[in-house]
């Protein structure tokens, strides 16, 4: 049986005859399975955490080069960039973040929307939201987190106030707040804990979340984040944090009176916006807490991961929750409070009116005789006027003065209809000739103050390299000048006031000793020396005897003298000019200011302090130069970055002198000439 069988194998193996079979081809070598990918093995490793969180799917970091954008839903955008950052773009972002220029901060904080989009499309207008997929976005110049802030109340126990912090919760629908000194909890003889700290986390775990304010006063990054937006937007930038626990809301829903960008730093949070109508858009006041069972379905649901930013302007409805699975850590940056055409026109009109009274004999004459007869509620519905025809309107503001003057006691039963026409035509004309006397410049500089006297501190490295280094001192004419930063300084013109008569900038009411309290501590503004007057050609170095020493010493001028000086003032007071150049009886530029009345008015930020940001109004570092170097000043302003030449500026009233001085109270910088 076995001899059978090798025969039939050996038969098979025998090649037939016939024709030679064809040549066929080599057997393939048997494929390898795909090759590992070990960059995006590590990428998975990296995101590991966020997979399992469910705030990065795994079909993003599928492939390192794939970018998607996903459709927008309602007013938001949404970018994606999921994924691996590519290395390009990682330094594109890198590079903007630390530029210092205000515009790329805000590039930054959009990216990889520009500025000019999103004042195009967003500003004032809709909401974005900006999806990143990159759950380290914000730290990669690490701007805040939870780990710094315990870092900084261990460090710094005076951070632990209700000034600074406040812990709130809602439950019900209503709102919960504890204060961080509760003296219940952290005195007496069984306090509940042992330090605030303890209790702010005890009470974190509670679901209480905790609001800082302002924590750029302790985070150099977010300082500087926040001086760079400020000079942007060339207003406050406010800036606090939140840190709110697993399955909980901190805050009810409401509208704020300013606009507002949320950075999510760690964790997630799910928003609910809703839009007010158009006509109650853009409120200038913040609202009471709302009760959401009054608000139906939210207009747009959004949820935040890390390295996400969300913008909504002021008046928009929102309140935001957190899932159970994880915590929340974000950064609300706002502005824009009350900075609305009503509050500029606020500091204009009065100021017009001002100026009205005293330059037009109309805005002088007396009001009407017995006008309260017909004016007033009370006649408002008696005698109605909103139906008066065109022709009635145009005979109204034609007869309105001749009437309002020719109203007496005697004639006030006259018609009623016919007075109401004429108070309103009068009043009409009035209004219409306001915007004559307008000094719109000089307004914005009144209005700009608070903010510059509020402002963040210079927090950018060259800006604070630059103030402690501006330069030699200037010592020829030749020597070039340049303003230091123009976000900084403000040039204004109005009337000259000593430091007499304007008692160092402090109001004797708010200086009374009696009035402080005991138990507070000094803070360092108390000893800050006010904003400093210094006029040109005043010797302020002296001390009070030398002065009156000098004062004594003086010859006493001559009667002729002093009549030509009485006459020269008083040709000043009626607007008449005067070459000083002519005037040898003026003998310093100060009594031509004095005479004139007017000056320039040079004031700086530089001295404000990071940690009285937002808090308190820094007086303003201030000097004063004659009238007559107004285009100079203004010259300076307009060619800045560049330099200019003392010389070149003497020819305008501008010298040596006046440039030494800028250069000793840090308002210019200097580069020599060689």
């Amino acid at each position: 049986f076995v001899c059978c069988l090798v025969v039939m194998k050996r038969a098979r193996e025998t090649p037939t005859k016939g024709p030679k079979p064809e040549a066929t081809e080599p057997p393939k070598k048997k494929q390898k399975g795909p090759k590992k990918n070990r960059k995006q093995e590590k990428v998975f490793a990296r995101y590991k955490d966020a997979i399992e969180a469910g705030q990065v799917s795994t079909s993003s970091l599928s492939s390192s080069s794939s970018s998607s954008s996903a459709a927008p839903v309602a007013t938001v955008d949404v970018k994606t960039t999921p994924g691996k950052t590519p290395k390009a773009q990682r330094k594109q972002e890198l590079k903007l973040f630390r530029s210092e220029k205000g515009g790329d901060m805000l590039h930054w904080l959009l990216y990889p929307k520009t500025p000019k989009e999103f004042f195009d499309e967003y500003w004032g207008r809709k909401a974005l939201h900006v999806e990143r997929g990159q759950i380290d976005y914000y730290q990669l110049e690490t701007l805040f987190s939870k780990a710094s802030l315990k870092k900084e109340m261990r460090k710094n126990r005076a951070v632990l106030n209700d000034e600074n912090f406040t812990m709130c919760r809602i439950v019900d629908n209503k709102r919960q707040f504890q204060k961080i000194n509760d003296n219940d909890l952290l005195v007496g003889p069984s306090p509940t804990y042992s330090s605030a700290d303890k209790m702010i986390w005890d009470l974190y775990s509670k679901g209480y979340t905790l609001q800082v304010f302002q924590p750029q006063r302790w985070s150099p990054q977010l300082a500087r984040m926040v001086q760079l937006l400020e000079s942007t937007f060339g207003t406050l930038i406010g800036c606090n944090a939140y840190l709110t626990p697993p399955s909980a809301q901190g805050l009810a829903p409401h509208w704020d009176d300013v606009d507002v960008f949320i950075l999510q730093l760690e964790g997630k949070k799910n928003w609910n916006l809703y839009f007010l109508p158009d006509e109650q858009a853009l409120p200038r006041e913040y609202s009471k807490d709302l009760d959401v069972n009054d608000l139906g379905e939210p207009d747009l649901k959004i949820t935040l991961n890390p390295g996400d930013v969300l913008y909504f302007p002021r008046g928009v409805i929102h309140y935001a929750t957190t899932d159970s699975d994880q915590p929340s850590h974000h950064l609300t940056v706002s502005t824009y409070q009350r900075h609305t055409w009503y509050d500029f026109m606020m500091a204009a009109v009065p100021n017009a009116l001002k100026t009205a009274l005293s330059s037009s004999v109309d805005f002088r004459q007396g009001l009407p005789v017995n006008f309260s007869n017909y004016m007033g509620s009370a006649f408002h519905f008696g005698v109605p006027d909103d139906d008066e025809d065109e022709e009635d309107e145009k005979e109204s503001k034609k007869t309105g003065k001749k009437v309002s003057e020719a109203i007496s006691i005697q004639n006030a039963a006259a018609d009623r209809k016919t007075l109401r026409r004429a108070f309103i035509a009068q009043f009409k004309d009035l209004f219409d000739k306001l915007p004559d006397f307008m000094d719109l410049d000089s307004s914005v500089d009144q209005y700009v103050e608070d903010f510059q006297s509020s402002r963040m501190a210079p927090s950018t490295p060259s800006l604070s390299f630059l103030l402690t280094n501006p330069g030699p001192r200037p010592t020829s004419e030749k020597d070039l000048i340049s303003l230091i930063d123009l976000s900084f300084i403000r040039m204004s013109i109005g009337p000259f006031i000593t430091p007499e008569e304007d008692g160092n900038n402090s109001d004797p009411e708010d200086s009374n000793p009696d009035e402080s309290d005991d138990d507070s501590t000094p803070s360092p503004a108390a000893s800050k020396p006010a904003g400093k007057h210094v006029f040109f050609g005043d010797e302020d170095d002296d001390s009070e005897d030398e002065k009156m020493k000098k004062k004594k010493e003086e010859k006493p001028k001559t009667e002729k003298k002093q009549k030509q000086k009485q006459k020269l003032e008083d040709q000043l007071k009626k607007g008449k000019k005067v070459d000083p150049e002519k005037l040898p009886f003026l003998e310093e530029e100060h009594d031509l200011m004095v005479a004139q009345s007017f000056c320039v008015r040079l004031t700086h930020a530089f001295e404000n302090e990071t940690s009285f940001h937002m808090k308190m109004s820094t007086p303003l570092e201030e000097v004063f130069l004659p009238l007559q170097t107004a285009p100079v000043i203004s010259n300076l302003f307009v060619s800045h970055p560049s330099f200019v030449s003392i010389a070149d500026l003497a020819p305008a009233g501008f010298s040596l002198a006046h440039a030494q001085l800028l250069f000793d109270f840090n308002f210019i910088q200097t580069k020599s000439s060689k």
